[in-house]
């Protein structure tokens, strides 16, 4: 399911950003419809309900279209912006990306204890000599990865905000 919503939110960002490069030169009223479309995907998408591990493909496409409006010149960048603040006309981004960055945080203490103890940790550590063993990938080292992924996206979203506020 979610390589399906990962690319079509991939797919509406490419359309999207044509259409807001398209209606830039015709003012802010013309991109109004085009930042109403944006804060549904972000919502729809960054709300928190998905396990990261699970939801990298939609989460990955959702923090790149955020990227997207972080790095947009004018006069469609400022404009969109303008949508991700607090107290603007749309989402909190920022708090959003605080509960995304929490999900991690939550998701990599899980992992970490899956590997620290028990029986849970030792049949992971059965599992990744076994896997060693044999040439199969080390699904554990796997999922941390994918979360690190998203982890550095988020916190370079956050950063490039900063900076374009």
């Amino acid at each position: 399911v979610d390589s399906v919503v990962g690319a079509v939110v991939t797919l509406f960002k490419d359309d999207w950003w044509a259409r807001v490069q398209a209606s830039s030169e015709l003012g802010d009223a013309a991109l109004a419809e085009d930042r109403s479309r944006l804060i549904k995907v972000l919502k729809a998408t960054l709300a928190g309900d998905l396990q990261i591990v699970d939801g990298m493909d939609t989460l990955t496409a959702a923090l790149n279209i955020a990227r997207l409006v972080a790095l947009a010149a004018p006069p469609a960048g400022p404009f969109l912006r303008q949508a991700l603040r607090r107290g603007g006309p749309g989402v909190d981004l920022d708090a959003m990306l605080s509960g995304v960055s929490g999900q991690i945080d939550l998701e990599l203490k899980f992992l970490q204890g899956a590997t620290s103890g028990g029986a849970a940790g030792l049949a992971q550590e059965v599992g990744t000599a076994l896997g060693a063993a044999s040439g199969m990938p080390d699904l554990h080292s796997m999922k941390q990865d994918r979360i690190a992924m998203v982890a550095h996206l988020a916190a370079r979203v956050r950063e490039l905000l900063a900076a374009a506020a």
